[in-house]
């Protein structure tokens, strides 16, 4: 449906939310990479035109309209933006979603960033290498996690009565875990905000809330990233945005043009298995890499994000991506 958003017009959050105008861009400027037809044998491919909801309903009215579009020999985008991981199958579809894991990834499945605004907007459009702290490397995190300091009665706890295995809970866990271990190493500079909730729970005005998670997160060269309640970080593409090194705990996850992108030159790559040595690898990355070196990361991850990760950035690969059927 992105894809349309410079030809029609849809409904746009609302002026106070933190991401308002975060498709301004590729409103703007998505007509000089796409060309909207009336006629389906004009087009190289056709695009669904609505959010995808995975229901019976759902699935069965992009089941009608994909094989409409069969008929013409083409193939329809759909674009779904969800926590839901679940299978989905639909014929002669091109699917970019945002939850899904690696190792279940049909051939017509691709990733799709989880989007916020662009960050640079809360530091007056400018982005600043983290240029004096290269002798100890500092990590940001803020948000919430299952608890911040071990004690025997959280340690029993969690070893004989653990809780739930659901979405929330995994996450809060590998975050928790994340943070406690990159707090217990003297080595590594922690800059934590531990938040009461999902969405700073406990703070109304929630602009004030994204500007503090912003700040927290410019103000490190680091920043830990990895999933939520979907199977998939927006921290990840706000780390990019703001030119920062992403910490990302690897959970199976399939990122965005990863054929193309080599995706461990830009991040610290942790795979979920090791987050009990998160700290040992971010400090064997960092100090194996020079003070130029470490910038020069911070610059291509900012270019990343221009180029390959922004909305427009993202249209842009992907007008490439239709044409070359990579």
């Amino acid at each position: 449906m992105l894809l349309l958003w410079p030809f029609w017009e849809f409904k746009e959050l609302e002026s106070s939310d933190p991401d308002f105008g975060r498709f301004n861009d590729l409103k703007k400027r998505g007509n000089e990479l796409f060309e909207l037809t009336e006629n389906i044998d004009n087009a190289e491919v056709a695009v669904y035109p609505q959010e995808f909801s995975n229901t019976p309903d759902g699935l069965l009215h992009l089941q009608n309209i994909a094989e409409q579009v069969a008929t013409a020999e083409k193939k329809i985008i759909v674009y779904y933006n969800s926590d839901d991981d679940s299978e989905i199958k639909i014929d002669n579809c091109i699917l970019f979603r945002t939850s899904f894991y690696k190792s279940k990834q049909k051939e017509n499945e691709f990733a799709i960033p989880g989007w916020s605004v662009d960050f640079i907007k809360y530091f007056h459009n400018e982005t600043v290498t983290c240029v004096n702290e290269y002798k100890k490397p500092t990590v940001s995190y803020c948000g919430y996690v299952d608890y911040e300091k071990t004690s025997l009665k959280q340690t029993i706890r969690t070893v004989f009565n653990p809780p739930v295995k659901n979405a929330e809970n995994y996450a809060k866990a590998l975050r928790g875990k994340a943070c406690r271990v990159l707090k217990a190493n003297n080595l590594v500079n922690t800059n934590f905000i531990i938040r009461n909730g999902f969405w700073a729970g406990g703070i109304t005005d929630k602009n004030i809330a994204r500007k503090e998670y912003a700040q927290n997160m410019i103000s490190s060269l680091y920043g830990i990233a990895t999933r939520g309640g979907g199977n998939f970080s927006y921290r990840l593409y706000e780390l990019l945005s703001c030119g920062r090194i992403p910490v990302f705990i690897n959970t199976d996850a399939v990122l965005p043009f990863d054929k193309l992108i080599n995706w461990k030159k830009h991040v610290v790559w942790v795979e979920e298995k090791e987050i009990g040595l998160i700290d040992k690898i971010l400090l064997e990355f960092h100090y194996g890499k020079s003070p130029q070196e470490l910038e020069e990361i911070q610059k291509s991850n900012r270019k990343l994000y221009e180029e390959q990760i922004s909305p427009y950035g993202f249209h842009k690969q992907l007008a490439l991506f239709i044409k070359s059927k990579i």
